[in-house]
């Protein structure tokens, strides 16, 4: 199982952001998983709040951390808001390992893609 994964997200005027991305601790994945499944919201902002300080903002040779991001330091990394989306897909594709793992509850993971405000680059919709 991949722990962490290495991910560049591109910005305005050929920026590339290059992320480290790391996994839920148990924890942090229950908690997100019953608001996530439980939560009629359709704001995209909460659940940005908990997956982007799995993101860790690394240098441009992608080898050094700069930061651990968050909604506040979003502003001051990037100019294209549908870049910090993207940011956000990949850490939450990067969650979905954990299902994939689990013979029990790999059959729900087009069930939680379906249910998703943030769509994931398996479907079709965001």
């Amino acid at each position: 199982m991949e722990k962490l994964k290495k991910v560049v997200i591109n910005d305005f005027d050929g920026i590339k952001h290059h992320f480290q991305i790391k996994l839920f601790g148990v924890d942090e994945g229950l908690d997100f998983i019953d608001r996530y499944v439980t939560s009629n919201n359709k704001s995209i902002k909460p659940y940005l709040a908990e997956l982007l300080p799995l993101a860790t903002k690394m240098d441009e040779s992608g080898t050094n951390p700069v930061d651990v991001m968050s909604l506040d330091k979003v502003k001051v990394y990037f100019q294209n808001p549908f870049a910090v989306l993207e940011l956000g897909l990949a850490i939450l594709e990067h969650q979905k390992v954990f299902i994939k793992e689990s013979e029990v509850f790999r059959p729900f993971l087009a069930l939680l893609e379906n249910k998703s405000v943030l769509a994931t680059s398996d479907s079709q919709t965001l």
